[in-house]
Order: C-alpha cells, then sequence, then structure tokens
C-alpha cells in the first residue's frame, strides 16, 4: 500500500487545528474542555460528537467513530487516506511536495486489474441495456421483480456467449492476455484460447468498500444441469473472497441513518432490500464469518441483525452466526426469521416493505434465537432431553456479554422449569469457566501474535478480577506511550521487554515501538494512519479518548507494570496447577514435589 511520508503527514498535523478544520464543515460549540455538535455521520438528536482540542481528536460517543483530522475528512467526504491529507493540506495552504505524488503511486498490476473490471462491468451493462442481445436477460430481471433503477445502482449486466466480443474490445485497450487470465475473468482452453467464464449469464459486479469492481458473480438465466447456477471469481490480487462483503460501499452510507447493519446469505437478498428501501444490507459470498468481515463491520455499525434463509439450512447457518458475533465481537446481534422458510429475496416480494419492517421489529436477540432454534433439536416431553436442553440453554447464557442480562436469563430458566436457582447458576459458572479456559488457551498458543480472539472477549467475559486489573493496566501504559515520551524513558530502563496479558494490547504496543522508533512526534494519534487492522485502529482511537492527558506520572507506570507481573505469575500458578494435577494422577512423586516447590517460590512473589 503507498504512504505519504511521515513527516509530510506529521506537519500537516501540526499545522491543521482539528477545531477549526471540522468547524469548515459542522458548527461546533464549546463545552469545557470540548466542542459538541450533532454527529454527522449518524441521526443525532442528543449532541455526542466531540472534539479535544487538547488532543487534536474527535470521537461520537453515541456511534463510536473517532479519529483525528484525517479519519474526519475520509469518513465525511468518503475519501481514502491519500486524499484526506490533500484535502487537509488545501484547507490550511499548504503546498505540497511533488514526493508525495510519487509517493502515492498506485501499483500498475493493481490498477490494470481495476481497469480491466471497469472495461469489462461497462460494457457487460451496455450489452444488456442497449442492446437486443440483453432482452433475454432483462425479461429474466423483470420477472423477478428488479426494476430498471435497481439494475443501475449495481451495474448489473449480461454477458454475451461468444467471448470474442469482449476479448476483442480488451485487446484494443491493449490488456494482454497474461493481465486478463490474472483478472480472473478470462482463462485458456486447451486450443490456447481465450475464454470468458462469465459468457452467457447475468453479471452482478463485486465492489469494494471504495466502490470500485473487484470481482464478478455471474448467474445462468436458464437451467442448465451440467453448469453451476452460480460463478463467481477466482481469488486475485484485488480480490479475497473470505474478505468480502456484497454492497458495503452502498451500506455504510445507509447505516448513517439507520444505525443497524442487515446482513444477508446472498446478494439476490441484498439488491431485493435495497430496491425495497433497506439499502443497509450486505451479504458474504457462502463463506463462514470471518475476522475480516468482523472487522469490517464494526468500522461502521455496532448493531446487526441477521436475515438468513428461514429453511432448516438457513436457520443453521444463522446460529452459527451469532455464536460467533457474540463470542468474538462486541456487535449487539439479532435474528430476523424469515416465516415460512422463505428466503428474504421472496418475503419481501410477497409482503413488501411494510411487511418486511414489521419482521426487523421482531427480531429475536441472540438468547431468544437460540433458546427456539435448539427446541427442534429436543424432545422437551422426554426429561433426559429437556435437561440437555435446559444445558444447552445454559452454556448460550454463558455467552452473553451482559452479566446483568445473564442473571435475567437465569431467572428464566429458573421460573419456566421450576429448577433450584442455585443449581443453574451452579451450571452456569461451570459453562462460563470452560468458555474462558478455552479462550485463554487460544491467547497463548497465539502468543503476541494475531489473534482472531479480540481482547473484549476478556473484558465482556466474566473474568478474574486480576484479569481485570491488567486490562486496565495495559490501557493505562498505552495511554502514556502515545502522549508521554518520558513514558518510553522510562521503559528503556527496565530489565525486561514489556509483553502484555491482551492480544490487542500487545499488538497496539508492538506497533507503537516501531513507529516511536521510526522517530515519529508526540502526540503519537496520527499512528492510526498507518495501521491498516481496524480492530487495532479501533483499540487505539478508544484508548486516546480514556482520559484527559496530564503530566506523565513514572509511579502510575510502576504499578501498571506490577499488575501485569503479578498477573504473569498468577498464570504460571494455574499452569503448574494442572501439571501438579496430572503429576499426582500419574503417582509420580519426584515431578509432584518439583512442582509444588515451584508453585511455592511464584506465590511467595505473588502476595
Amino acid at each position: 500500500m503507498a504512504r505519504i511520508p511521515n513527516e509530510i503527514v506529521n506537519q500537516i498535523l501540526s499545522e491543521v487545528n482539528i477545531v477549526d478544520l471540522i468547524n469548515s464543515y459542522i458548527p461546533l460549540q464549546k463545552r469545557g474542555n470540548n466542542y459538541l455538535c450533532a454527529c454527522p455521520f449518524h441521526e443525532d438528536n442528543n449532541p455526542s460528537f466531540s472534539v479535544s482540542e487538547t488532543k487534536q481528536i474527535f470521537k461520537c460517543f453515541s456511534c463510536g467513530r473517532a479519529g483525528n483530522i484525517y479519519s474526519f475528512i475520509q469518513e465525511y467526504e468518503h475519501v481514502g487516506f491519500v486524499d484526506a491529507v490533500i484535502k487537509a493540506a488545501e484547507f490550511a495552504n499548504i503546498k505540497l511536495p511533488d514526493i508525495v505524488t510519487q509517493s502515492t503511486k498506485v501499483n500498475p498490476k493493481i490498477e490494470i486489474l481495476y481497469q480491466i473490471h471497469q472495461k469489462v462491468v461497462e460494457f457487460y451493462h451496455y450489452y444488456l441495456t442497449q442492446t437486443h442481445h440483453g432482452e433475454k436477460a432483462l425479461d429474466y430481471l423483470t420477472q423477478r421483480g428488479i426494476n430498471a433503477e435497481t439494475i443501475e445502482r449495481f451495474n448489473i449486466g449480461y454477458a454475451p456467449n461468444n467471448s470474442e466480443l469482449i476479448y476483442q474490445i480488451l485487446q484494443n485497450e491493449d490488456f494482454t492476455d497474461e493481465q486478463l487470465i490474472q483478472s480472473g475473468i478470462f482463462y485458456q482452453n486447451d486450443r490456447k484460447q481465450m475464454i470468458d467464464r462469465f459468457k452467457n449469464r447475468l453479471i452482478i459486479p463485486l465492489r469494494d468498500e471504495q466502490g470500485r469492481t473487484i470481482a464478478l458473480s455471474g448467474r445462468l438465466i436458464e437451467d442448465n444441469p451440467s453448469l453451476a447456477k452460480y460463478i463467481n471469481s477466482p481469488e486475485t490480487d484485488i480480490f479475497v473472497k473470505s474478505r468480502f462483503l456484497f454492497n458495503m460501499d452502498l451500506a455504510r452510507q445507509a447505516v448513517r441513518q439507520s444505525e443497524e447493519l442487515l446482513i444477508t446469505e446472498g446478494y439476490m437478498d441484498v439488491i431485493s432490500l435495497s430496491q425495497a428501501g433497506f439499502l443497509n444490507s450486505v451479504a458474504t459470498m457462502g463463506t463462514a464469518f470471518t475476522s475480516d468481515h468482523l472487522r469490517q463491520i464494526k468500522r461502521i455499525t455496532r448493531h446487526v441483525k441477521l436475515v438468513f434463509d428461514g429453511d432448516r439450512a438457513g436457520q443453521d447457518a444463522m446460529s452459527r452466526a451469532m455464536d460467533r458475533l457474540i463470542d468474538e465481537s462486541s456487535l449487539s446481534t439479532e435474528a430476523v426469521i424469515i416465516p415460512e422458510g422463505r428466503d428474504p429475496d421472496d418475503w419481501i416480494k410477497r409482503s413488501g416493505k411494510a411487511g418486511f419492517q414489521t419482521l426487523l421489529d421482531k427480531s429475536k436477540s441472540y438468547y431468544d434465537f437460540k433458546k427456539a432454534y435448539l427446541a427442534y433439536s429436543y424432545n422437551l416431553s422426554l426429561d433426559n432431553e429437556k435437561a440437555q436442553y435446559i444445558e444447552q440453554l445454559i452454556k448460550t447464557v454463558a455467552l452473553i456479554p451482559s452479566s446483568i442480562e445473564q442473571q435475567l436469563r437465569v431467572q428464566e430458566i429458573v421460573a419456566e422449569f421450576q429448577l433450584n436457582e442455585a443449581i443453574v447458576q451452579e451450571q452456569l459458572t461451570r459453562a462460563t469457566r470452560y468458555h474462558e479456559k478455552e479462550i485463554k488457551q487460544q491467547s497463548h498458543s497465539s502468543k503476541i501474535t494475531k489473534t482472531d480472539i479480540p481482547a473484549e472477549s476478556f473484558v465482556t467475559s466474566k473474568i478474574t478480577v486480576e484479569s481485570k486489573k491488567a486490562y486496565q493496566a495495559e490501557r493505562t501504559i498505552l495511554f502514556n506511550l502515545i502522549y508521554h515520551e518520558a513514558a518510553w524513558k522510562y521503559i528503556q530502563q527496565l530489565d525486561e521487554i514489556p509483553i502484555m496479558y491482551h492480544d490487542l494490547s500487545n499488538r497496539a504496543f508492538l506497533a507503537l515501538d516501531r513507529y516511536y522508533y521510526e522517530g515519529n512526534h508526540f502526540p503519537m494519534t496520527q499512528i492510526v494512519h498507518q495501521i491498516d487492522d481496524g480492530e487495532l485502529n479501533q483499540w487505539l482511537q478508544d484508548i486516546m479518548w480514556s482520559d484527559e492527558v496530564f503530566d506523565f506520572n513514572e509511579q502510575e507506570m510502576a504499578d501498571c507494570f506490577g499488575i501485569l507481573k503479578k498477573e504473569f505469575i498468577g498464570q504460571k500458578i494455574d499452569e503448574l496447577r494442572t501439571k501438579l494435577k496430572q503429576a499426582k494422577q500419574e503417582n509420580n512423586q519426584t515431578t509432584s514435589q518439583e512442582i509444588f516447590q515451584q508453585i511455592f517460590l511464584l506465590m511467595k512473589e505473588y502476595k
């Protein structure tokens, strides 16, 4: 990824006052030390958008968007980082040197892939809408209830059955066969002929968050048992299926108004929802939820509704998706149940916008969905199956982040099944401990490398008091490292390199460490624009807003590192206790005595 040199980025940051810049877009009012206004990124009746002149950053305490001058321009004007820097420089009348243009050139190979896709999509769309050859495909779309406005919005097209036509057009644009194959649109047959893999198919362009076409999906409009109904582009240098969400480029703007994102299983569902006025919808491309999907979603909203098919397969997929969303993110997640086993596309055509809105209004919480879903798998008239069902419900409760909601659900279970509350609480404690153990094992196995488990899972689950202290200590250390050069001088005097307990904290420290030794200036708030990882980026922004900036306090840093050391010792003791238990089961007295002595020495340090 091309970058503008740090010294230029820093120069603009030092010369542009964030209050002046944002005030040029929206009026700000001074309140105490900060400036407030209604958030421009969502419907905000109670002003929750705060700008700190001291820290030179902004944050909306309702939708969670935060950052510095570049973040604001990117979000407000829907531009990339490079354009945001240029716009900030123009605001301050700062002349940028030629080196900016030279250093931000797009990789020619990548740019060619974008150009090929753009040319192909333009032709396919023209072939569908402006020639008699596209009439059959247009009739199919009409039968599916897709109107002309929607065809234009999604740039839908049709690929001719003859590959030669589009191939000649691209050859005239001087694209080579190798480049066309690398695009994923063409392949060579046994006779070395260039074949359009999407020929004779309806074409749905797949666009990235910036609206650039990066891949295609093709659908047959006539049944042919020898061919797959749907095909997608293979993965290329610009398209990775597991990272892609269909319609994210349009949905991210609609989410600002609705404050929630609808997630479906397929792009036809999204297209139908969009046509009915639900523009805030996306779809995975037939893959399970990945960490990349979660990061993209969390950048634009904290409220998600899953709208999967109403049949059993769709509900199975929704159950798996909800488990992951609840377990691995801080997202508020609800399930929309489509009646009669239908899919969203069918239902919205049958019931209209109002009927579908009724389903959205009746969406189920994670627990209520799982309760109904699990009931299908058990015969509740049999005591043994009812017991298994209740155990699964309690495991579901253990995944709920809110302790208050957990207690409410426990009371529901106790009342509905006439159980002893102490027994249910005991089962919940066991389920929670088992879940924590799984998280901790995954965390330890990944050490300080990137993992799919965010730090929120350590905080929102029922964790130990010491882990909560460690979590807060890490945030305090990172806060000081962002704002105080003296914090780095303190760390340099330590005997050991700091290693933090939670994965995101470790990743943040490593990023800050690299950034500091590159010679960047304080405060280091601009680091968020050198980090592509959305989850880590958000984590750092949250820390930047966690406190007011005061003078550096060395004793505070020492206390924080003391807490982390104690946490590390506590983990080591837990590991040794597990080994001691195993040694006793194996009747190995020598090993047991050695482990016991190690625990004894560590316990003296722990106190």
